[in-house]
């Protein structure tokens, strides 16, 4: 069993602390001496302490603080009234919509289940997670239109956009404030140290033979997972953004050439 690869380097700023928490917070789970791991875990605490810098304070304060805050309530409202609902369906138990109910079930229970309990980045997360699996689950999305859910999944897509579309506007502007290179060292430092850590995973589990590190394996390939969707989602959203604009601007070119021909008549 090994540690999956994932492409660190395209983690944003903002969410490379989170993971490197995480992270620590996995490793704490276990017996870190018994394990022989117990220096990476003073060493990503030393290195979560460095990188949180790059989290700048975002509570109130700023202009779009109030519309993050808002967006961020509807996306838990919409989540609430998916959940609620699906208890109510499952309770309900109508034959005919049982294997629809199951399928649905296990992706609410996977991502909707316990997100209050999270903080507001591992929600982001949880949510993407959510949309993301019923968009690429063609059963998964055909179960829940049957369930009449979808209006409500489609409330919580725009509620989820919109925040994260005015906390990415406040991001920026806060962190224009803070040293770009320095930054950017803090940030390479923090991969590094994550690269060594999962490497040293794998040292520990070859030359330990006797421990099991499965578990400790395993939780953080979830994590890895995770972190790999939110990269690949961000990847082909910057993907057909480009596209949009570059078809856009064709249109224009078109129109534009249309229009000076007809003049030249």
């Amino acid at each position: 069993m090994e540690v999956k690869n994932i492409s660190l380097s395209r983690l944003l700023k903002m969410e490379l602390p989170g993971f490197i928490e995480t992270t620590v917070d996995i490793l704490k789970k276990y017996d870190v001496e018994k394990i022989h791991l117990d220096f990476w875990l003073k060493v990503l605490e030393k290195n979560h302490e460095k990188i949180k810098t790059l989290q700048v304070p975002l509570d109130g304060g700023h202009p779009l603080s109030e519309q993050v805050a808002n967006w961020h309530n509807e996306r838990l409202k919409f989540a609430s009234s998916i959940n609620i609902q699906m208890k109510g369906i499952i309770k309900g138990d109508l034959p005919s919509l049982r294997l629809d109910v199951e399928i649905a079930e296990e992706v609410v229970k996977l991502y909707l289940s316990d997100y209050r309990e999270l903080n507001k980045m591992s929600i982001t997360l949880q949510i993407n997670n959510f949309l993301n699996a019923i968009e690429r689950v063609p059963k998964a999305k055909n179960a829940f239109m049957k369930l009449g859910l979808i209006p409500y999944i489609d409330a919580l897509k725009v509620a989820h956009q919109n925040h994260e579309k005015y906390y990415a506007k406040r991001r920026r502007s806060k962190t224009k404030v803070l040293k770009r290179d320095e930054n950017k060292a803090i940030k390479r430092e923090g991969e590094l140290a994550l690269r060594s850590f999962f490497e040293q995973v794998e040292v520990a589990n070859r030359t330990y033979p006797e421990l099991n590190y499965a578990p400790l394996i395993n939780d953080l390939n979830v994590l890895i997972a995770e972190h790999t969707n939110l990269i690949n989602t961000r990847a082909t959203y910057n993907k057909k953004r480009a596209l949009k604009a570059k078809a856009e601007k064709e249109a224009i070119a078109a129109a534009t050439n249309v229009l000076g021909a007809s003049n030249s008549y």
